[in-house]
C-alpha cells in the first residue's frame, strides 16, 4: 500500500468517525464523493488504455563506456489528464546476460503527449535491448490500477574496444592461402574469367549470380570468377560462458572482434562463427571485405549466451576444420573444449583477472 492509498483510507475513516460522533450528513457525503471519484478515475484509466500509444527513441549505436540517451514518448487520444502512470521496463544486454528491471513514473497532462528522458549505462559491449513491458495506470487515490501490455522494444549496439595487433602466421599453408586469395581476387577483377559454377553461399558477390542456371535450380547459383583458395583461418567465438561475471563475455567478445579486424587488415581471408541464441544454431560468415566485417558485427554483439550445447559445439568445430585451415578458438578457458580432435588449434583465453592473455596492445599474436 502506497502513501496515497494509505492517506485515502485514514481520511475516509476520519470522516466516518466524525459522522457517527457529530451526526452530520456532510461527513457522509464527503466519503461518498471520494469513493465515486476513485471509481470514475479508474473507469477513465481503463478507457484511456485502449488509445494509449508509446514510442521508444534511443541512439542505435554507442561506444562502450558512454551513456545511452533516449526518450519515451507517450500519446493519449483523450484531452482529460491521466493520473499517475508507472512504466515497467526490462533492460537486457543480450551478449552478457546482464538484466535490469526499471520503473519510471509519468504524469500525462492535457497536452495529450508527454516525453520522458531515459539514460542508460553502457559498461559492457553487446546489444542492449530496452523493452517496455507494460504501463500501469492508477485511480486518483492509488488504490486500483489497470495494466496495458506493450512489449515495445529497441536495440542499442554498444561497440567494443578494438586492439591493433600484428598477426604472425606460423603455418605456411595459411600464408600461401592468403597470398593466393589476394592474387586471384585481383586477376578476377581484371579478366572476368569464369572457372566454375557453384551454389551461392553467404559472402559471395551477388554480381556473380548466374541467373539462367538459378532459374533451373531451387537455390541461387554463382560464377566462380577465379580459383578460390580455402580460408586460412577459422575463427570461432565460444560463447558458452560458464563464468557468471559479465566482464567475461565482454572481454571474450572484444578479443574475437579485434582478432577478426586484425586478420582483415593484414589481408588474411577468414571465416568467423559462433552460436546464435535467437536462431538456436551455429552460424558462419566469410570475411572478405570491410562491409562483411561491419555487417556481421551487430550479429556478434547480439549472439547471446550458449547453454548446454557441448555436443553441437564439438560437431561444429569438426565440420569447420579442414586440413589447410588453422582453427582459432576464443574461449573462457582452454579446458572448456577438451574432446575436439581439430588439427592446428590456437586458443585465445581470458585469465582470472579478466585481462586478455593474447590480445594486449602492441603484442604479436602467433598462429601456429
Amino acid at each position: 500500500m502506497n502513501r496515497k492509498s494509505l492517506g485515502f483510507f485514514l481520511l475516509l475513516l476520519l470522516f466516518l468517525i466524525s459522522a457517527v460522533v457529530w451526526r452530520q450528513k456532510l461527513f457522509l457525503i464527503i466519503p461518498i464523493i471520494m469513493i465515486l471519484t476513485g471509481i470514475l478515475t479508474f473507469a477513465y484509466a481503463k478507457l484511456a488504455t485502449t488509445n494509449l500509444n508509446v514510442e521508444l527513441k534511443f541512439t542505435n549505436v554507442v561506444d562502450k563506456g558512454k551513456n545511452v540517451t533516449g526518450k519515451i514518448i507517450v500519446n493519449n487520444k483523450y484531452p482529460v489528464p491521466l493520473n499517475e502512470m508507472v512504466l515497467n521496463f526490462e533492460i537486457k544486454n543480450i551478449l552478457t546476460g546482464e538484466t535490469k528491471k526499471v520503473k519510471e513514473n509519468l504524469f500525462l497532462g492535457i497536452t495529450k503527449k508527454s516525453e520522458m528522458p531515459l539514460e542508460l549505462e553502457s559498461k559492457y559491449c553487446g546489444c542492449i535491448k530496452v523493452e517496455l513491458k507494460n504501463i500501469e495506470i492508477f485511480d486518483i487515490w492509488g488504490i486500483a490500477s489497470i495494466k496495458k501490455n506493450f512489449n515495445e522494444s529497441q536495440q542499442i549496439y554498444v561497440m567494443p574496444y578494438t586492439i591493433t595487433q600484428d598477426i604472425e602466421l606460423g603455418n605456411s599453408n595459411a600464408k600461401e592461402a592468403s597470398d593466393t586469395w589476394q592474387f586471384m581476387e585481383n586477376v578476377a577483377g581484371v579478366s572476368g574469367e569464369v572457372f566454375d559454377i557453384k551454389e551461392y553461399q553467404i559472402g559471395d558477390n551477388i554480381k556473380n549470380i548466374h541467373w539462367k542456371l538459378t532459374g533451373k535450380y531451387e537455390n541461387p547459383m554463382v560464377k566462380k570468377m577465379a580459383k578460390e583458395a580455402e580460408d586460412s583461418i577459422i575463427l570461432i567465438f565460444d560463447n558458452r560462458f560458464e563464468n557468471s561475471k559479465y566482464e567475461m563475455a565482454d572481454a571474450l567478445a572484444e578479443m574475437f572482434i579485434s582478432l577478426s579486424r586484425n586478420l582483415f587488415n593484414e589481408n588474411i581471408p577468414h571465416t568467423i562463427g559462433w552460436w546464435q541464441e535467437d536462431k538456436e544454431k551455429y552460424i558462419s560468415y566469410n570475411i572478405r571485405s570491410e562491409q562483411d566485417l561491419v555487417s556481421r558485427l551487430p550479429k556478434v554483439l547480439a549472439a547471446g549466451k550458449c547453454l548446454n550445447k557441448t555436443s553441437e559445439y564439438e560437431n561444429y568445430i569438426a565440420k569447420m576444420s579442414f586440413e589447410k585451415a588453422h582453427t582459432v578458438i576464443v574461449a573462457e578457458t582452454k579446458a572448456d573444449v577438451h574432446n575436439i580432435a581439430a588439427k592446428g588449434v590456437t586458443w585465445l583465453t581470458v585469465d582470472d583477472e579478466l585481462n586478455s592473455n593474447n590480445l594486449k596492445q602492441g603484442r604479436k599474436i602467433k598462429l601456429k
